[in-house]
C-alpha cells in the first residue's frame, strides 16, 4: 500500500510538471506538450485509485464516487488539449484575441486549483467543512464556462495577422 502513495505522489509532482511546461510554454508545443502531460498522469490517478478496489470482494457502484472528480479535471484537460492542437498554428503564431490569454490564464488557475483539491482530497477530509469534491465540481462548473468562451474566442475571432 506504502508504493501506491510513493506513486501517486510521483503522479503528483508530473501533474504539476504538465502545469508548468504548460504555463511557461503557453504558445505551439509546449501547452500541446504540458497537457499531454497532465492527461497522461491523470489516467495513471485514476488507474491507482482503483489498485485497492481489485482485493474488495462486494464491488458496488458507490465506490467509484471518489474518482468521479479525478475524471471531470480530467475531462476538461482533454478539452483544453484537442482545443490546442485545433488551434495550434494560429495560437503559435499569435493570431488569436486578447481574451483568449485572459481565460487562458483563469483556466490554469481553475485547473491548479482543483490539483489542490484532489491532493487535499487525498489527505484528511474530515478537517474540511465542504468535501473537496464539491469544490472541485464548484470550480469545474466555472471552467466548463471559460474553456467554451476560449474555443468560441478561436472559433470565431481569429485574426490573421
Amino acid at each position: 500500500m506504502k508504493n501506491i502513495i510513493y506513486l501517486e505522489l510521483i503522479t503528483y509532482a508530473l501533474i504539476v510538471a504538465g502545469y508548468i511546461v504548460a504555463i511557461i510554454f503557453p504558445q505551439g508545443v509546449g501547452s500541446v506538450t504540458g497537457y499531454s502531460t497532465v492527461i497522461i498522469a491523470l489516467f495513471t490517478l485514476i488507474v491507482l485509485k482503483m489498485v485497492p478496489l481489485t482485493h474488495v470482494q462486494g464491488l458496488k457502484w458507490q465506490m467509484f464516487i471518489p474518482i468521479l472528480p479525478i475524471i471531470v479535471v480530467l475531462g476538461i484537460c482533454v478539452w483544453v488539449l484537442v482545443i490546442n492542437i485545433k488551434f495550434s498554428k494560429h495560437i503559435a503564431k499569435g493570431n488569436v484575441p486578447r481574451d483568449y490569454t485572459t481565460f487562458n490564464i483563469l483556466n490554469f488557475i481553475l485547473l491548479f486549483l482543483q490539483l489542490i483539491m484532489l491532493y487535499k482530497s487525498d489527505l484528511d477530509t474530515s478537517a474540511w467543512l465542504v468535501s473537496p469534491s464539491w469544490i472541485i465540481s464548484f470550480l469545474a462548473s466555472f471552467q466548463f464556462i471559460i474553456v467554451f468562451i476560449m474555443q468560441m474566442n478561436l472559433e470565431y475571432f481569429i485574426t490573421d495577422g
